[in-house]
């Protein structure tokens, strides 16, 4: 298995790290790391290390299949030298991509590229897409074969008992994932308060957004309400911003938080938040949805495949920050029904929980194998 270090924050690595932890006893996985935490020259090294281990492990026919993880631009490129070893070598490929971006990326690069890219990439043996969205767009995009491509959502690890929530008329909504933009996304805004228009920069999952939402609230709604943004990124304007809105006594603003803190947050809150601009499928959305939690999030990517406007939470426009707070004024007028999303919320991710998600993996790389 070829994909990000097992450190690296974000949901590529939330997968690959519950494949690895529940893998069955029948299937052996050598994890060869092509990015890591570190330096230009550093990374570098890890790559060329993955190369290398990889060519050794290939030509010594120790593997049966080689299993590629892979995202929008940088790591897509990365991925193209392993996916051409494995095919000199014969070795048969699963490639799973975690794609938020691609259509953008693959339209701005020139034509020769896109040849290329799409000459190795459709010679995989089996293609994992996170939603029939992107399975239909990949599909087109690479002419992949009938039997050829496959949609497997995302896994979700669940507790046998769901969380038990005080009654207490003060909702905690939060936001778990990246705070700004991590790859330079132009997804800002600005907003009249105060006699004075507030920017706000770049952002890939709308947690700007979240926070100018907040400052929306009524006075009654946002004296019941408090939101918690976790994550890594650009958290000095994040904080800057609060400071701005004058909403240091309702946001908190917390780093990356490790497993046992994250269901520690996800288990003291309310309702979830996620107005994403582009998406694959988001782990964070589902871990939320796992401990009980409705969630307000945006119809981009495999979401609305598993979020139904209403049911399991609410859907909001990216950007609009009328909508996230109109949504969230909604969770926190009715909690009967906010509890009641979240417990349907719960329900609709149930069948992706990790040992049905690695069943259907197994079964992709027997057909692999085969």
């Amino acid at each position: 298995m070829i994909g990000a270090g097992l450190s690296i924050r974000g949901g590529i690595t939330s997968v690959e790290n519950l494949i690895l932890e529940n893998a069955p006893d029948s299937v052996s996985i050598i994890h060869l790391p092509t990015f890591n935490h570190g330096t230009i020259l550093h990374n570098a090294k890890v790559y060329w290390t993955a190369i290398f281990n990889l060519y050794g492990l290939l030509l010594s026919d120790a593997i049966d299949v080689v299993h590629i993880h892979f995202s929008d631009r940088g790591s897509g490129v990365r991925k193209m030298l392993p996916c051409i070893l494995a095919l000199i070598l014969s070795c048969p490929i699963v490639l799973h991509s975690h794609c938020a971006f691609h259509k953008e990326f693959y339209a701005s690069i020139p034509g020769f590229a896109q040849w290329i890219i799409t000459g190795v990439l459709r010679r995989c043996v089996v293609f994992i897409s996170l939603s029939k969205s992107w399975d239909a767009y990949f599909t087109e995009c690479f002419r992949l074969a009938p039997g050829q491509h496959v949609v497997l959502y995302n896994p979700v690890k669940i507790q046998p008992v769901p969380p038990i929530r005080n009654e207490n008329s003060m909702v905690t909504f939060v936001f778990l994932g990246v705070i700004g933009s991590r790859i330079g996304n132009n997804n800002s805004g600005s907003m009249q308060m105060a006699n004075k228009v507030i920017t706000l920069p770049g952002q890939d999952k709308g947690s700007f957004d979240c926070i100018k939402a907040f400052a929306l609230l009524d006075g009654e709604a946002r004296q019941k309400a408090r939101m918690v943004i976790a994550g890594d990124g650009d958290i000095a304007g994040a904080t800057r911003l609060i400071s701005e809105l004058g909403l240091e006594t309702f946001i908190t603003i917390r780093q990356w938080l490790n497993i046992k803190q994250r269901d520690e947050l996800l288990s003291a809150s309310d309702a979830f938040l996620l107005p994403s601009f582009h998406e694959g499928l988001p782990m964070s959305m589902l871990e939320a949805m796992a401990f009980e939690l409705p969630v307000i999030v945006s119809a981009v990517g495999g979401i609305p495949e598993i979020i139904t406007h209403g049911k399991e939470g609410l859907f909001v426009r990216p950007g609009n920050h009328s909508e996230i707070a109109n949504a969230m004024e909604t969770m926190i007028a009715d909690a009967s029904e906010r509890r009641a999303m979240g417990k349907r919320a719960r329900d609709r991710v149930e069948p992706l929980r990790i040992e049905n998600y690695m069943e259907s993996l197994n079964a992709i790389y027997r057909q692999a194998i085969g």
